[in-house]
């Protein structure tokens, strides 16, 4: 998939992090993907990586969002995700799958830098990376996490 540009012209290329339960429904991580990106004005088709834990990879909801939105998926042990400082960590999930965050952190593994924080809806976290950077005023984003 090719990247787009934004007004300026600058390529953007998003990239969605995604933790979740292995027996989660793919339409409610669809559903919570298209919210998040539409309520910051980001369209689905700048969606070039869907990254996530690496034993969920293959989580039939990661795969079919990622064929719907025609990206590739990108997958990381949970000691490369653990070494990343987020915003949001989880002591739930650090029990867990051994990382304190997923989707944060998988955004911030991917090189992306994170732009929308982690957002739940039923047994789906999503959370959104510009690769490279665009500017999205996220209100309650740490400012050095913009």
């Amino acid at each position: 998939m090719s990247e787009h540009s934004d007004a300026g012209g600058a390529p953007v290329s998003l990239v969605l992090g995604v933790g979740l339960s292995s027996d989660a429904d793919p339409a409610q991580l669809e559903e919570l993907a298209r919210a998040v990106l539409a309520a910051q004005d980001l369209h689905p088709c700048e969606v070039t990586a869907v990254v996530t834990l690496d034993r969920k990879a293959e989580v039939p909801a990661v795969r079919e969002l990622a064929n719907t939105l025609g990206a590739e998926v990108a997958a990381y042990p949970a000691a490369t995700l653990a070494v990343h400082q987020v915003p949001h960590p989880s002591s739930v999930v650090g029990r867990a799958v051994g990382t304190s965050s997923v989707a944060e952190a998988a955004v911030l593994a991917h090189g992306a830098r994170l732009v929308v924080t982690k957002t739940v809806l039923g047994r789906c976290t999503l959370a959104v990376g510009a690769h490279p950077y665009r500017a999205v005023d996220q209100p309650g984003m740490p400012e050095d996490s913009r």
